[in-house]
Formats: structure tokens, C-alpha cells, sequence
């Protein structure tokens, strides 16, 4: 039966294409629009399956749309957002007894407050939008944040339901409504990141299991009890109090690529560099070969020197599943890795007992384990400046051995 697998921006032809296809597809949101809003309550389900060079992430959401506009969105792991009352609360699962309030004014006072507590990206339920916002524009609400100026492209109907092509700067989308519901049953996108290296592609699957009913099994609410309103997102998040030059650093015991457990004790002796990293952060991947070519250095200086790659803050907390991502990662960047090693820092509180407020953040630690620089980020000249803290460190001496002194030639 057509349309019961993902969309494909390929298979619209040319007819499918043209103006009168085009409106086709305008009228065909805007039906959609009517059914959500004439549901009495709407509860779904949503798989999310994003497919990149750097491997493959699943995530789900749920969401409930009842009276009144009232309506909840919920993210595991990541966000939960209510909107009941004239009120919009937004809550993060790392600070339960935190929420962020807003008050929902005038006609778009909903999109407004959505936008702010998400720092402009909107909630990632397609359905959003048709049942919330009946005055905003479908088109731009559905470049979901990835596809800037979208436009109506094209469209095309089959057995089951119809689907409308979505195109604009850094991709494309295939939105497929079902025949019977006017509901939307799954909407496939293809990104190419502005400055991206070429060829790297992005596809994003947003499948929905949506229930319409007349009313949901319970009221939308939002508790305030034994809560603190919070004036922020940010101030929601607990800030990880910054490590001090001279500092004892913190303990850790992190597996490695290849199971073994490794502690900060056992690398004392050496001076350790530590470099907080996820696959997802491009200045992570910038920075990585440049880091293994540090460690190269080093051994090939004869310094003392450790260098140590903490992956952090990744969506699967899974051991197995993060050991063979970056295994994949690695192979799929295809950068000579020798000179770093690997550590899984699956529930990132490791980086927190660090003060890692961002990624990538680099820090020096000496041969006993005390702090001697903290940087975030890495841009051009990053390491030759990490060189020369290295060379500042062992300056007059291993730190190893105090009385020790490196070989003639180094640096």
C-alpha cells in the first residue's frame, strides 16, 4: 500500500512538482490543521532515528493534547513542557524540584513562550504546530529547526494517504499524512549542515502513533508543589563549579575501548592531558587528530606525557552501544588515533566533578595529579599552544622527578 514506508524527496516527479502540486500540498497542511484542532484530545507516541556519518541514534517522546489548548510534551532524559491554564511550564529532568514558568499572551503568545524556553527551536512534536499555533505558518514551523526558509515543494497521493515535499536551505522533508485521520504518520528529513564537510548527510525519521479520542484518561496539569519557579532554562541547569589551577583533580575509574578499567591514580608519574569530547560536537572532531598527533609528539620527544580522550555526554548511557559508536566514529573519520586513549564517561559525572561547562574542554593536569590549565574549545593554534604549555611545564624538569631534566633538542 503506498505510503506506508518513509518519504523520499526523490520519487516526487515533475508533476508532482509543479504549481498546481504545490498548492496541492499548501491545502493538504492546512487540512491537516483542521483535523488536529477539531480532535477533542489527541495522545501519540513518537520514534526519532537520526542516521549520520557518525553513526545511529534512537530517541523517543510522548506528547498529550487536550481541552483548551492544554497540551504536554514529554522528552525522557531531556525536557518536559506543559502548557495548561494560560500557563507554560518547562521542566529538566536533572532538577526536578526547578521549573520554568511563562504566561501565554495574547494570539501568539503560545509560539512566543515556546520559543524562548527553547531558545527559538520549538518543541520536536510535529503535531505541535497544527494543533497549537493556528495562526502561525505550517511551512516555516516545519523546517523543525533544521531546514531554514522552508517552502511547499511538491506533492503527491496514494492508497493510503498523501505526502508534501518540504525543501529549503540544508534540505529537505517528506511529510506523510494518513488517509483516514489526516493525521500525520511520519516525517522523513535529509539535512546537509551548513559547513559541513561534503557529503555529509544527515537523515532524521520522526515516526508517530497518534490516538484521537474524546477525551484523554487524565487531565492535563502541572504540580508547583515542592517546586521552586526558576526566572530561566539556563538557571535550571546545575552549574559545575570550575576546577582551580593548583587543585587536586578529581578521582576517576572509566572503562576503555577495550573494557580496561583505568584510574587517575594509575596514570600518576606522567603529566595527563584530559579532553572532554562528543561525537556530535564538530570542534570535538576538529580537534581529536590534533590531539592524537600531541601524543605522538610526546612519546616521540620522550616526554612523560598522557593523553586522554573522556567521551561525555552522548544519548546512550549504555556501555556496549557507546563502545561500538565510537569504534565505529573513529573508523568512519579514518584519522591515525595512536597517541590518544579512549574513556567512557557514560553518565558525564566525571565531566561535572570536572566543571566541564562545554565541549571540547582541555586540561592539563601535572605528574601529581594537581590542575595546571583549563581551556575550552579548540581552534586554529590550539595545540601548538598546548605544546608550549607542555614544554612550560617540563621546564628545568620532569615534574615526575623534580631534579630530573629533559634531553638536548626537545621542542
Amino acid at each position: 500500500v503506498l505510503f506506508r514506508s518513509k518519504g523520499d524527496a526523490s520519487l516526487f516527479t515533475e508533476a508532482d512538482r509543479d504549481a498546481a502540486a504545490i498548492e496541492k500540498g499548501k491545502a493538504r497542511l492546512e487540512e491537516a490543521r483542521k483535523a488536529y484542532m477539531a480532535a477533542p484530545a489527541i495522545e501519540q507516541s513518537i520514534a526519532i532515528e537520526v542516521m549520520s556519518p557518525m553513526g545511529e541514534q534512537k530517541m523517543g517522546m510522548s506528547s498529550r493534547y487536550g481541552k483548551d489548548k492544554s497540551f504536554m510534551v514529554d522528552i525522557p532524559d531531556q525536557m518536559s513542557m506543559t502548557g495548561v491554564g494560560g500557563k507554560l511550564f518547562a521542566v529538566l529532568p536533572i532538577a526536578p524540584d526547578k521549573y520554568v514558568e511563562r504566561s501565554i499572551e495574547g494570539p501568539d503568545g503560545l509560539s512566543k513562550a515556546i520559543g524562548e524556553l527553547t531558545g527559538g527551536g520549538g518543541l520536536p512534536d510535529p503535531a505541535a504546530p497544527f494543533r497549537l499555533m493556528p495562526k502561525d505558518d505550517l511551512t516555516g514551523l516545519l523546517g523543525m529547526g533544521i531546514i531554514m526558509q522552508p517552502k511547499v515543494a511538491g506533492f503527491r497521493a496514494g492508497d493510503a494517504g498523501s505526502q508534501v515535499l518540504i525543501e529549503g536551505n540544508g534540505g529537505s522533508s517528506v511529510l506523510t499524512f494518513d488517509g483516514k485521520t489526516g493525521l500525520i504518520d511520519r516525517i522523513d528529513v535529509v539535512s546537509q549542515p551548513p559547513g559541513a564537510p561534503a557529503g555529509f548527510e544527515m537523515k532524521i525519521a520522526f515516526v508517530l502513533d497518534a490516538k484521537v479520542m474524546k477525551e484523554l484518561p487524565k487531565p492535563i496539569a502541572f504540580d508547583t508543589t515542592g517546586r521552586t519557579v526558576a526566572p530561566t532554562m539556563q538557571d535550571l541547569i546545575p552549574q559545575p563549579k570550575a576546577l582551580e589551577v593548583g587543585q587536586a583533580a578529581p578521582s576517576f575509574d572509566l572503562e576503555d575501548l577495550d573494557g580496561n578499567m583505568v584510574s587517575l591514580a594509575s596514570l600518576r608519574g606522567s603529566v595527563v592531558v584530559l579532553d572532554f569530547w562528543a561525537t556530535w560536537c564538530g570542534p570535538c572532531r576538529a580537534a581529536l587528530p590534533r590531539l592524537a598527533e600531541l601524543g605522538r609528539w610526546a612519546e616521540d620527544n620522550g616526554i612523560p606525557v598522557e593523553v586522554v580522550a573522556i567521551n561525555t555526554s552522548e544519548q546512550s548511557r549504555d556501555l556496549a552501544v557507546r563502545r561500538k559508536r565510537i569504534a565505529e566514529f573513529l573508523d568512519d573519520q579514518g584519522f591515525d588515533a595512536r597517541g590518544l586513549e579512549f574513556l567512557f564517561d557514560l553518565d558525564g559525572e566525571v565531566a561535572g566533578a570536572y566543571g566541564v561547562r562545554g565541549l571540547p574542554t582541555t586540561i592539563i593536569l601535572d605528574a601529581t595529579g594537581r590542575v595546571v590549565s583549563v581551556k575550552a574549545g579548540f581552534g586554529p593554534g590550539s595545540e601548538e599552544r598546548l605544546k608550549q604549555d607542555l614544554l612550560d611545564l617540563f621546564e628545568g624538569g620532569d615534574p615526575a622527578e623534580p631534579g630530573g631534566a629533559l634531553e638536548d633538542g626537545v621542542g
